[in-house]
């Protein structure tokens, strides 16, 4: 034995340097998926030796002949019901505990011949580690973190590119279906704040792939933290100023302007817009039928530091303008540029037009928000 005691369902075992486990409380070898018997071992060893002596005593040859092709079947098949290169190699369920009274100089296992305990010590237990920790590490007292469908989700669950299953994006950034569990690696939105995505990595046949799927379809069990969401940042380059030419008009009886118009101090004109947050493009169609000239926008939605997910939509950025490498529904990361803004759409001059709802299951809920209570530099 390695010297590590751990408590399993029925009694102690012992990890042997060969690859099996001893259980001491049946006495049965495990290994390669199977149960052995110690005492098969001394048959298998004695069976030549009683052959041999049967061949000696036995006058009639013929017979000897048959009584040793009969023993060299009988040790074949004994032999042939363990397999140690089995393939298909199991573990044991065992909980890492170590057994009070199993120490280098305490308790037996064995009796000796006048059927009092022997006195050969057992090995020094090891303190208990983590399943799939190095030896020596501390005990891990957390579940590992796992994402798995809900129960009335057995069929499997949409696997997303980016954190958005919005009715414009459909599934056209479905890459994949989670049947099992899958490990969390990061979090879009919060759990105080409705409706969230979790980013995971699972295997699906030999492949390894990450996506993000919705809250609301799976279960999170063990400890799963992640650190809280950025803070927003500007719509331009760092050290850029922003320029309002039309303010937020919006309430009861006076829905004049739902969002913010503002210019880059660098190039009124025109400057490249860059996402505020971490967020998923939500491209509409080119022309909004609302406008006659039509109207240009990218629809993303945003993970806030306050936890919840707002709906973003930045106007007038023309298509020929758009960021080629944008695609519908995946994910980007805070200050990827996004596009130029300009005059195209319904515009009297170019600008960028930015207004702010809240979302739940990915679609746009409630009233419009003031973008000057969310845009930096405001």
């Amino acid at each position: 034995p390695d010297g590590t005691v751990l408590e399993g369902p029925n009694g102690p075992v012992s990890h042997l340097i060969c690859g099996g486990v001893y259980d001491w409380s049946t006495g049965l070898i495990y290994r390669g998926g199977r149960y052995f018997d110690p005492n098969l071992g001394i048959w298998l060893a004695l069976m030549p030796l009683l052959v041999v002596q049967g061949w000696r005593k036995r006058k009639d040859k013929r017979k000897g002949v048959l009584l040793v092709c009969v023993g060299l079947c009988v040790v074949g098949m004994l032999a042939g019901c363990g397999n140690p290169e089995s393939t298909t190699m199991l573990s044991p369920v065992c909980t890492p505990t170590a057994i009070p009274g199993l120490g280098a100089d305490k308790g037996t296992s064995g009796r000796s011949s006048d059927g009092t305990p022997s006195t050969w010590p057992l090995p020094t237990p090891r303190p208990p580690h983590s399943i799939g920790a190095p030896p020596g590490a501390p005990p891990s007292t957390t579940t590992p973190p796992r994402i798995t469908p809900r129960p009335e989700n057995s069929d499997g669950v949409n696997v997303r590119s980016g954190p958005t299953a919005a009715s414009s994006v459909g599934g056209a950034n479905i890459i994949g279906k989670l049947y099992g569990d899958a490990e969390p690696i990061a979090q879009f939105g919060r759990e105080a704040a409705g409706v969230w995505w979790w980013k995971i990595r699972y295997n699906d046949h030999g492949q390894v792939v990450e996506g993000w799927v919705r809250s609301d379809v799976v279960v999170a069990e063990g400890n799963v933290s992640f650190p809280p969401p950025k803070s927003w940042v500007s719509p331009f380059d760092p050290g850029v100023g922003l320029n309002v030419t039309w303010e937020f008009i919006w309430g009861p009886g006076n829905q004049v302007h739902n969002g913010v118009n503002i210019q880059s101090s660098r190039t009124p004109g025109g400057d490249r817009v860059l996402a505020m947050a971490d967020g998923a493009a939500l491209v509409f169609p080119d022309v909004n039928a609302q406008y006659a000239k039509g109207t240009y926008w990218i629809n993303v939605p945003h993970e806030h530091p306050d936890g919840k997910i707002y709906w973003i939509q930045y106007t007038h950025i023309a298509q020929k303008d758009r960021n080629p490498d944008l695609r519908l529904g995946t994910f980007f990361t805070q200050q990827t540029w996004l596009g130029f803004y300009s005059a195209v759409g319904d515009a009297s001059g170019p600008h960028l037009h930015i207004s702010i709802k809240e979302t739940y299951k990915d679609e746009p809920v409630g009233d419009v928000l003031n973008p000057t209570n969310y845009i930096p530099g405001l």
